[in-house]
């Protein structure tokens, strides 16, 4: 610390301060947010899962100014809602060799 520095603010007081913290460059707040995607939470519980291109298009009606699709994406993710999906599988797997081998596996694993 230089000598200027705690002179001015001697102490504790001059290193524990107050940050700036917060989201300062928002199109909406963090309720207002959640008021506009409580209409999709409500479509998607009835199974009417709603595309990116459909929010960004009624985010960018609501807030008057064209935006990013990440603008979007992040005010997905900061509301906590992803898109869950299965995870892939091969059209040609067959379910029943898929099981012999896992019954197999642990076998020839433990042999080795």
């Amino acid at each position: 610390m230089s000598k200027k520095f705690r002179c001015v603010c001697p102490g504790v007081e001059a290193i524990e301060t107050q940050g700036k913290g917060g989201r300062r460059n928002c199109y909406l707040t963090w309720s207002e947010e959640k008021d506009f995607l409580a209409t999709f939470f409500k479509k998607a519980a009835k199974g009417q899962i709603p595309t990116v291109k459909e929010i960004k298009l009624a985010f960018e009606k609501q807030v008057g100014q064209p935006v990013n699709k990440t603008t979007i994406y992040r005010l997905l993710d900061r509301h906590q809602w992803r898109k869950v999906v299965p995870r892939p599988s091969h059209p040609k797997a067959k379910q029943s060799e898929q099981s012999a081998f896992k019954k197999t596996l642990k076998k020839k694993l433990n042999n080795s």
